[in-house]
Parts: structure tokens; sequence; C-alpha cells
């Protein structure tokens, strides 16, 4: 699973393909099984900050300190900007565990020949590249459910009062 590049069927700059153009080419190039989550589906997991802290905060040390880390964080890069950074964050990374939490029927992805990935992150059709599993929604409220459900369930077996 590759949570990266822009969206489909374009593409575009995007954080993770920029480290590493070369990388993905390789990888889309293989014969690997691909499972790739482009910036425009994993950009709809969001999440306010006082979502977070109502949800999570409470939950143990663990849900503390995870709150704490991500408001330091938003605090941290309102100062490197000059002026705040906001109320809400995308959990980029939540769809590894959100795509697998699915059933896997097609509603959410399409079946693709891998592109070439070109300077500046453009696609280029390969038609020849094998098919790749190219996630176009998520089901982000699911995903934050179950993970708010696990802290909650993780926190009160950590104290004594398994559910």
């Amino acid at each position: 699973m590759w949570i990266g590049g822009g969206a489909y069927p374009k593409g575009d700059r995007e954080f993770n393909l920029a480290q590493d153009l070369h990388a993905a080419n390789v990888l889309f190039s293989s014969q690997a099984e691909l499972w790739q989550v482009p910036r425009d589906v994993y950009k709809q997991m969001n999440v306010t900050l006082s979502e977070l802290r109502w949800r999570v905060a409470g939950q143990g040390r663990i849900g503390a300190y995870l709150v704490e880390q991500m408001v330091a964080f938003n605090d941290l890069m309102g100062q490197a900007k000059g002026f705040p950074h906001g109320e809400s964050w995308c959990l980029g990374d939540q769809p590894t565990v959100g795509v697998l939490l699915e059933d896997q029927d097609r509603r959410h992805y399409q079946w693709r020949p891998a592109p070439r990935v070109q300077q500046g992150g453009r696609y280029q059709p390969c038609p020849q590249n094998r098919p790749i599993r190219v996630y176009h929604t998520l089901d982000a409220r699911m995903t934050l459910e179950d993970f708010y459900a696990k802290i909650a369930l993780f926190a009160a077996q950590q104290e004594g009062r398994e559910r």
C-alpha cells in the first residue's frame, strides 16, 4: 500500500512522491501488488483538534500523549509560518488502516494500469504496466470511529475496567 501521488488521471506534485520519484517509478513498473491512495483521497481523512481533545485526550496516557503531540506540532507549525496553522489536520496515513478495515468491494477503488511518473509528479499512461488498485474514496467516518473505539477500549483495559 502506498499513500502518495497526485489525483488521477493527471497526477501532480505531492509530498510522499516528491521524497523519491525514482522509487515510485520502480514500484509502478514492478510486478508487486500495489494499492495506491492518492492525495485527493487521503485528504478525506480530516479531523479537528477539538475532536481529538474530546474523543482521544481523555483515553488514558496514550490518548493524552497523542493529543499533546498533535497540539504541540500545530503550535510549532503556526510559529514557523508566523500565523496559526488552524484547527484541523489531515491524518493522511490513517487510510492504511481504513482500507484494510473496509470490505473489499469495488465501490472505493478502480483498477488502472500503473503509470510512469514524470518530473513534477505528472502521470504518463503506461498501458503495458500491470494494473494497480487506485482508491478514489475512503470511509473516513468508519476509520476515525474505529480509532476512537479502539483507544477507549485499550484505556479501559489498562485501567482494569474492560468492556
